[in-house]
């Protein structure tokens, strides 16, 4: 009885752990022009290399973004705002539970 016991509050206990382990990435950053001053309300897309997906965010006032639960991969940015150049950046590479910059 005592090991049935012992078995199941073990067995709880891992699924307790595998439940709150996150499997995914954040792509994160601040938007700046080429003067150093921050920019807000920047489109954001982030594209996943392997399957197209996108993710889109919109700088907040700080021209912070963050496109938050990317599966691990390689992922391409794009960024466009109204009197700015388009930027793109490729080959950003994302493992889980890293925050890339």
């Amino acid at each position: 009885m005592r090991l049935a016991f012992r078995f199941s509050l073990f067995l709880l206990l891992a699924v307790q752990a595998l439940v709150s382990q996150t499997f995914t990435g954040v792509i994160l950053g601040t938007v700046r022009d080429s003067t150093g001053a921050v920019v807000p309300k920047v489109e954001i897309t982030v594209i996943n290399a392997g399957t197209g997906a996108r993710v889109s965010a919109v700088t907040d006032e700080q021209g912070n973004f963050t496109a938050p639960l990317l599966p691990p991969g390689a992922y391409r940015l794009e960024a466009s705002a109204p009197g700015f150049r388009r930027y793109q950046q490729d080959g950003i590479g994302l493992r889980i539970q890293q925050q890339a910059r």
